[in-house]
């Protein structure tokens, strides 16, 4: 159970794809395209990492790992083999990634907001080449402040997922009252390139 906020961590980065629909050419098509195969990709890895993992090393091996695929693969092949650093690599870069979806994510959610007044509307300023530079600082800055006043990554990664959980039920109740609300609402394009 301890472990279960790590999973639902690694599936937060879907929550990026519809954010971009303001940028894509055809959204009705391109959100679920997108949607489904993060999912896809997402719960194909998942499931290679719960049967690799324990099955290459053994559970007892990695129960305590804070790294556990290339614990894995070195228990496995013994030693330090170049697989396990090349793992330990691909999951820095992909966790840094996770950063930059989580940068987007904010931003876009705060400009959007604030631009429908709901934030103050000083948040949804942009740049010369229409960036939300504020909605991207301040939360920023929260963010740089928390992680270093509190200096435990953990506690940090359970409030985010206790965060989006919140976020994704209200999203889901704010779905589910708008389409009894307006049954017929047709869903929002973007405008045609060059527009």
């Amino acid at each position: 159970m301890a472990a279960f906020v790590y999973g639902i961590w690694f599936f937060l980065a879907v929550e990026g794809v519809p954010l971009a629909a303001e940028e894509s050419r055809d959204p009705k098509r391109d959100m679920p395209r997108g949607i489904i195969a993060a999912m896809m990709v997402l719960l194909v890895f998942a499931a290679l990492i719960l049967l690799t993992a324990p099955g290459g090393a053994g559970a007892a091996a990695i129960a305590d790992s804070d790294n556990p695929l290339p614990l894995a693969l070195r228990e496995a092949y013994g030693g330090n083999p170049w697989m396990a650093d090349f793992v330990n690599y691909a999951g820095l870069a992909g966790l840094v990634a996770s950063f930059f979806s989580i940068v987007f994510a904010y931003s876009r959610q705060l400009f959007a907001l604030s631009r429908a007044g709901y934030l103050p509307r000083w948040l949804s300023r942009t740049s010369s080449r229409r960036t939300p530079y504020l909605a991207l600082i301040v939360p920023g800055t929260i963010g740089f402040l928390l992680a270093a006043i509190t200096q435990d990554g953990a506690l940090l990664i359970n409030i985010a997922v206790f965060g989006a959980t919140v976020s994704y039920v209200l999203m889901t109740l704010s779905h589910i009252v708008l389409r009894k609300r307006e049954p017929d609402l047709p869903g929002r394009t973007a405008p045609p390139a060059g527009s």
